[in-house]
């Protein structure tokens, strides 16, 4: 759990589902649907149970106050790639808590 966390709080650190795609419309949108992504990778790999992973990382507020800091855009398709790249993360990524591709501040707040 202790990794799941440190993976979630990266996430809430640079900004920061449906079948069409993740919810990327807002910063805040976009650090849950990765949250949500990063739970049910680590999940299916591990074990661990998704929902109590989701749960604790909102209640800790990781994505409460997401945005792009002062002279940078949110760019939701960075951020869609984002949420895809962890999704097809492989296992021991996922579990060692590596950040994909593509999910650094720079790339989703450019």
């Amino acid at each position: 759990m202790r990794r799941i966390l440190v993976v979630v709080g990266l996430v809430a650190a640079w900004v920061v589902g449906c079948s069409s795609g993740p919810d990327v419309s807002t910063p805040a949108a976009a650090c849950t649907s990765a949250l949500t992504a990063q739970c049910n990778k680590v999940g299916s790999c591990s074990g661990a149970n998704v929902q109590t992973c989701i749960n604790v990382a909102q209640d800790a507020g990781f994505c409460a106050n997401a945005a792009c800091p002062t002279g940078t855009t949110y760019n939701s398709a960075n951020a869609a790639t984002c949420i895809n790249n962890y999704s097809a993360q492989s296992c021991a990524d996922a579990i060692a808590g590596v950040t994909p591709p593509g999910c650094t501040l720079a790339a989703i707040c450019p």
